[in-house]
Parts: structure tokens; sequence; C-alpha cells
């Protein structure tokens, strides 16, 4: 798995922990603090970085300065100030504006935007690498029997057992091979592999019954066949 090398500019403290915190629960990265406008040009000719969070209010500074140093790398800004925001709709590789103080909902979602399909560790046609807590759980899709939302994490179910997943079904939805994996309802992902029968508004795996969503049901019914039909 890729460790994204990250610079966070900030000159307060206590939110510089906090973003941290969230970030290190999000992705594998390494995190570099500038705490001034001046430190943080100074790194960004030194070094190479995949996404930085830029507050605009550095001091006396201002830190959309920053911004002309690098042209690539895409930034999200942090910030108290919603006013601020129409200021940086004009610059392409600002990528996103977060109000303070950030939730990490909100932050996975920018980070997405910003981080498209992050890499995973050798990831194959047989296998899948989650992230949990602060490792990397490696489960065969052979094993893996469905999939549930849990706010912006997920429950991944395999062998009577289920693990707490950092990663939200969307991510898992676009990252697990399609022809194994499908999304039936905005909660479940399911492998088709492991379905043993299905009613009306339900498929099953072994006794457990899975909800089928309305706007999920045709895509479904093109690849196992035609529903049974609601008894009136």
């Amino acid at each position: 798995m890729k460790n994204y090398s990250v610079l966070i500019v900030e000159d307060s403290e206590h939110f510089f922990q906090e973003l941290s915190n969230h970030l290190n629960d999000l992705i594998l990265c390494k995190i570099t603090l500038a705490t001034t406008l001046k430190d943080s040009l100074s790194l960004i000719y030194s070094q190479n970085f995949d996404l930085i969070f830029l507050d605009i209010m550095l001091g006396k500074d201002n830190g959309l300065d920053l911004i002309h140093a690098t042209k690539t790398t895409p930034i999200i800004i942090t910030s108290s100030h919603p006013n601020f925001a129409i200021e940086t709709y004009e610059h392409e590789n600002i990528k996103d504006f977060i109000l303070k103080p950030i939730s990490k909902g909100r932050l996975n979602k920018a980070i997405s935007r910003c981080l498209s399909q992050p890499e995973t560790l050798e990831n194959n046609t047989h296998s899948f690498f989650f992230k949990v807590g602060r490792k990397m759980q490696k489960i065969n899709f052979e094993n893996l029997d469905y999939i549930i939302a849990y706010g912006i994490y997920t429950k991944v179910y395999f062998n009577d057992n289920y693990l707490l997943v950092n990663d939200n079904i969307s991510y898992l939805e676009i990252n697990l091979p399609s022809n194994l994996f499908i999304r039936i309802h905005k909660s479940y992902i399911v492998n088709l592999d492991k379905i043993t029968s299905i009613d009306a508004n339900h498929v099953f795996i072994n006794d457990k019954p899975i909800p089928v969503g309305l706007t999920y049901k045709n895509k479904l019914q093109g690849l196992i066949g035609t529903f049974p039909q609601d008894k009136k």
C-alpha cells in the first residue's frame, strides 16, 4: 500500500493533532507539519507531496500565496471562515474546502476526491487487503460473504465473523471486482458466488436474508436472472 506524503500547513497545534489523527485512521501516510508560509514554501520546493492541507490564515500571512508554488499537488483548504470559499474556486489544484472543525466523514470524502482509488497491498483476483484500525487485513474472496455499511466504516462478514473496516461502502464498491461483488442496497454489497437463494425482495446467503433495494434490482436481475414476483 502506498504511504502517502502529506503536508499540513497549520499554526494551530490542536487542529494539527486532530487532523493528523483522522488522517492516520483513513489512509497510510507520512505527515509533515509547517506552521508558517515560509516553512511550507521551503518544504514544497525541496520535497514531493501527494496532498496538502492548507489553512488560509497563517498569522499575518495569507496561505493562498502558497498555491503558486505547486501546480499539480492537490490542495484541501481548511478554514474557520466560510467567506474564503469563493476566493478558492478559481484555483484548479484546490480540490476541496472544509470548514473547521472537521469530521472524519467529511475528511474522507475530500481525500477520496484528491486521491481517487488509493493503492492497496497486492490486491488481486483472489483477495483484498482491508484497512482495519492501523493494519491491513487480507481476506480471500472465497471466504467473503457480504458487506454492510456502518456510517463512514463498513462491516465485512466472512466465515461467521466480521471485521470493522475503515473504508466506506462506496470505496469498497469501486475497488472490489465487479464480476464477483455487487451492491444490492445502499447499505449492502454481496458476494455473488455466496448467494444461495432469492425471493421477491431479498437474496439469501445461507439463511441470512439481505434486502435488495429497488434501484439495484435491475442490475442484479441482469446477472442472476428473473426475480420471483411479490404475491398480492
